[in-house]
């Protein structure tokens, strides 16, 4: 694993099962100090497990964790005060407000009086929840009790921050101000998030893990996954039909090897140069273009991808 030396979080070997259900299969991770990491995979690929132990807050069956220079396993006491944890499942106490369980929150991580209303106040602000300070939290929407949720995460500070689906019920405006917070922390904190939503991944995170059946299948930046899937540009020519692409992919393989159909439209692994020439070959072999464009192939290729290995393993 690279990057050890200089590792926030350290994971060998992580084993967890459930009854008969295995959670993890030999996990392992290293994730960097100071910046975004982010964790994909299927519903019941093992993110939310990985994230508790990982936070201290499970014990695997085997295996071993180190958290900022803490044994997570025979320090787990140490750990819990570095990091702030907003889980998937709601964790907000529906009769206090809201301003009540940030205060709450700071108070478990030993923050009184002044200190702890002000960092109470900062969280709110941030997250937008500044005219929702006195409401209780039962009353919030959805996405406003996640916002708390993620605020309660910060309010004290720690220089480890977990964020289980963090977008989860949050509105496009919502989201994209989640973002902000999360990318000012750059630098400044370690971010380990778990997410769905791809275009999330790849805006915020600086490597990103892909999961599957309990293993790490994936390990890259989102550039160098897209860069897997892509080998550095990709040409896709649009077609009338599924025969025509078809036609096009026998009669013109000899020219461009990798050239490979795929519904109405032809694929091809290579810059705008090889673009350029393909698409000539085309109208010379008799077909009429429906669109045309070179660039890298997308995070979600490399992602579906590493899927379908995991699925394999």
């Amino acid at each position: 694993m690279e990057g050890m030396g200089d590792a926030a979080v350290t994971a060998r070997g992580l084993e967890k099962s459930f009854g008969r259900r295995k959670a993890l299969r030999g996990l392992d991770l290293s994730i960097p100090r100071g910046g975004v990491f982010g964790i994909l995979g299927p519903n019941g690929a093992g993110k939310t497990t990985t994230v508790r132990i990982l936070a201290a807050l499970a014990r695997p069956d085997s295996g071993g964790v180190t958290v900022l220079g803490h044994d997570a396993l025979r320090e787990a006491r140490a750990v819990r005060a570095l990091v702030g944890l907003s889980p998937q499942e709601n964790a907000v106490a529906g009769r206090l407000t809201a301003m009540e369980n940030l205060l709450l929150v700071a108070g478990a991580y030993g923050l009184r009086g002044r200190d702890a209303k002000a960092r109470a106040e900062s969280c709110l602000a941030a997250l937008g929840l500044v005219d929702r300070a006195g409401d209780r939290a039962a009353a919030l929407s959805g996405g406003l009790t996640r916002r708390l949720s993620i605020a309660m995460a910060l309010v004290a500070d720690p220089p480890l921050l977990f964020l289980d689906e963090p977008s989860l019920g949050l509105d496009p405006e919502a989201r994209a101000e989640l973002w902000r917070v999360i990318a000012s922390t750059k630098g400044e904190k370690t971010v380990i998030l778990t997410t769905h939503y791809l275009e999330e991944a790849e805006a915020l995170a600086d490597r990103v893990a892909v999961v599957v059946d309990g293993r790490v299948v994936l390990e890259d930046s989102p550039a160098g996954m897209r860069r897997r899937a892509g080998g550095g540009g990709r040409v896709r020519l649009e077609l009338s039909g599924e025969g025509e692409a078809a036609r096009l992919a026998t009669i013109l393989a000899g020219a461009f090897p990798g050239l490979r159909a795929e519904g109405a439209r032809l694929l091809l692994e290579g810059g705008e140069a090889a673009g350029l020439e393909l698409l000539d070959r085309a109208r010379a072999a008799g077909a009429v273009p429906r669109g045309f464009s070179v660039g890298e192939a997308s995070i979600g290729e490399a992602y579906l991808a590493a899927i379908g290995k995991g699925g394999e393993a």
